[in-house]
């Protein structure tokens, strides 16, 4: 949706992971009045692996070196 720099990709399935595994293990966060719901960082790097194109190996290695995310439990949003 929408239109480079600002355009969304929406995605019904990605390699490596599974959608229980992803939404168990998601990450909540509230955008001004938008919550939202984030893949979480280990299945991220699972997704980054198995998909091998050279963006996201380098992005792999980006988050191996110190990449962090505070987790909300679904149940405070």
């Amino acid at each position: 949706m929408g239109y480079p720099p600002f355009r969304i990709d929406i995605l019904t399935t990605i390699d490596g992971v599974e959608f229980t595994d992803c939404y168990q293990n998601r990450v909540i966060i509230q955008h001004d009045a938008v919550t939202l719901n984030i893949i979480g960082i280990n299945e991220l790097k699972k997704n980054k692996q198995v998909s091998r194109r050279m963006k996201d190996l380098e992005d792999l290695m980006n988050l191996s070196n110190g990449s962090t995310c505070t987790k909300m439990n679904h149940k405070d949003v």
